[in-house]
């Protein structure tokens, strides 16, 4: 079997490297955070469901005679309450237009919980803004080309 060698020196080279830096340049510009409050709203929505398992399981447990339970419960299930710390977007190299579709990062926390960590994929559209698609991961975040 042959073995095959590249020669990346000269010319070559140095496009090689410059459409190396290219990428990385685009790349870096499609991630960075942002402050969109009809992204923020999107993802407290989806954190909701998450706290509604919490409040349903409280709530068996709960005795109507007790104000602090009952305050307790409230306050875990108030939108408000969810803490969203930095939220970070990396949207596609060759995203134009509405119907991106993104990884979004986020650190977050629920009432009464830990500051946590989570990827998600949203949709971008001109109709409806952000919708939830599922989850994503830290490797989808950076690697988000296509």
């Amino acid at each position: 079997m042959a073995e095959m060698q590249f020669d990346l020196s000269g010319r070559k080279g140095l496009a090689a490297l410059t459409a190396v830096v290219i990428l990385v340049a685009l790349r870096a510009a499609t991630l960075g955070a942002t402050d969109d409050p009809a992204l923020h709203a999107a993802i407290r929505a989806h954190l909701l469901n998450d706290v509604g398992a919490n409040v349903a399981a409280t709530l068996e447990n709960l005795d109507p005679a007790d104000p602090a339970g009952v305050a307790q419960v409230l306050e875990a299930a108030d939108a408000g309450a969810i803490a969203l710390h930095e939220v970070r977007v990396s949207k596609p190299l060759l995203a134009v237009g509405s119907g991106t579709e993104a990884i979004v990062h986020c650190d977050y926390s629920l009432p009464g919980a830990p500051r946590q960590s989570a990827w998600w994929r949203f949709r971008d559209q001109a109709i409806g803004g952000w919708r939830y698609l599922g989850r994503s991961s830290a490797f989808s975040y950076y690697l988000n080309f296509l």
